[in-house]
C-alpha cells in the first residue's frame, strides 16, 4: 500500500500497430461486458475508468491502496476500426498493508481440504469489526462473494459440501 505498481501489457508479434485499455473482472451485473478467457470460462469485465485507449500497454496504480486488489487484464487491438481484439491472461494483483487490518481465518485449520468436507472461513480484525466479505477468484467464475457460493453470516463465510469447483484464491 502506498507504492507504485505498474502493470505491463505486451504482444509477441513483429506489429507496431496495437494500442491498449485496462479492465478488472468483477461479479456479474447486467449491462457488462462479457468475455471468455483463455480456459473457455466466461468472465465478466468493467474497462477501468482511467483507462484510454492508446498506444502503450503499461497501466500504473499510483499511490496503491486496498480498494485496488483485484483481477486485471488488457486488451490489445489491431487496426482501426478494430480487426484483431486481443484480451491477456487474468492478473490477480494483491495491494496489503504494512499490517493487514484484517485476516482471513480457516476452520479447520489446515492447508489441504477435501471434497464434501465443510469449510468455515471468517474476516477477523483487532477490533472485531463486522462488514467484511469473503471473496475468491476462480478460473471458471471469475471473482465473486461468498453469497454466490456460501452462506454468509456477519463476515463468516460457511461452504456445507466442498467440490473440486471451490479451488480458487479466497480473500
Amino acid at each position: 500500500e502506498g507504492d507504485s505498481v505498474t502493470l505491463r501489457c505486451e504482444i509477441t508479434d513483429s506489429s507496431t500497430d496495437w494500442t491498449f485499455s485496462w479492465y478488472t473482472a468483477v461479479p456479474y451485473r447486467d449491462g457488462l461486458t462479457q468475455i471468455k478467457n483463455n480456459h473457455g470460462y466466461i468472465m465478466h469485465v468493467e474497462l477501468l475508468s482511467d483507462s484510454s485507449r492508446g498506444s502503450g500497454g503499461n497501466y500504473t496504480l499510483s499511490p496503491a491502496a486496498l480498494k485496488h486488489t483485484g483481477v486485471y487484464m488488457c486488451r490489445g487491438e489491431r487496426g482501426e476500426p478494430a480487426l484483431l481484439t486481443q484480451y491477456s491472461n487474468p492478473q490477480p494483483i494483491w495491494i496489503t498493508g504494512e499490517s493487514p487490518p484484517v485476516s482471513l481465518i480457516i476452520n479447520p485449520n489446515r492447508t489441504q481440504h477435501f471434497t464434501n468436507d465443510s469449510l468455515s472461513l471468517s474476516c477477523e480484525d483487532q477490533s472485531d469489526s463486522t462488514g467484511w466479505t469473503v471473496r475468491r477468484y476462480t478460473h471458471s467464475e471469475g471473482e465473486s462473494d461468498c453469497s454466490r457460493w456460501g452462506s454468509v453470516t456477519g463476515s463468516t463465510c460457511e461452504i456445507s459440501f466442498l467440490s473440486t469447483s471451490y479451488t480458487g484464491v479466497y480473500w
